[in-house]
């Protein structure tokens, strides 16, 4: 607590909005699911600065459709709730006026472009408008050893560059059934 964001991610990209209602039964159960959840929080003692839902990873294409509909559900029953979003491509298509990632630029207060394409289009945009600060992120290659120092290091350069106010990377731990804290163990490298 106090250290940065909780993301609380909900896997819903399989048949969204679909599988939002298929796991919450309806409206009804989404509104019952939400009031519980900002309620475990509150008793926890986060603010609602402090967390963010995270519907779906690397959105692209027709999920933003998708996304544009979680958002909306949520605001609808709880407008202080954030939701994070951290696309993983991005069109021109998905900028143009009327397009579903246009009509959310304004709803999700934490972007998080994948670093690359979707940065490059969704940055320039992020940048211009009045809205929080949004952040970058990198994916390594497997494995994670054979990943140069400044692979990171240029993140927060990249960043800078950008106008993006953070920076993160994304770390694996699937280890096939070794030890995450040696990577020479088992039959491949820990990514």
């Amino acid at each position: 607590r106090g250290a940065g964001q909780v993301l609380l991610f909900l896997g819903w990209n399989g048949g969204v909005p679909g599988a939002l209602a298929g796991q919450l039964g309806s409206r009804e159960a989404f509104s019952g699911w939400l009031s519980r959840l900002v309620a475990i929080l509150q008793e926890e003692g986060y603010a609602y600065d402090q967390w963010a839902l995270y519907p779906l990873d690397e959105p692209a294409g027709a999920q933003f459709a998708d996304l544009e509909r979680i958002t909306e559900w949520v605001k609808a029953e709880r407008p202080s709730v954030r939701i994070y979003a951290n696309p993983g491509a991005v069109s021109r298509a998905d900028l143009a006026p009327g397009a579903p990632l246009g009509r959310i630029l304004d709803k999700v207060e934490l972007w998080q472009p994948l670093l690359g394409e979707p940065a490059d289009r969704l940055g320039p945009v992020l940048a211009r408008r009045a809205g929080p600060a949004w952040w970058i992120y990198q994916v390594g290659r497997s494995p994670a050893k054979a990943i140069v120092p400044q692979c990171y290091r240029k993140l927060a350069w990249e960043a800078e560059r950008r106008g993006a106010g953070c920076f993160g990377f994304w770390s694996f731990s699937d280890t096939g059934g070794s030890r995450a804290w040696d990577d020479l163990d088992g039959r491949r490298p820990d990514w």
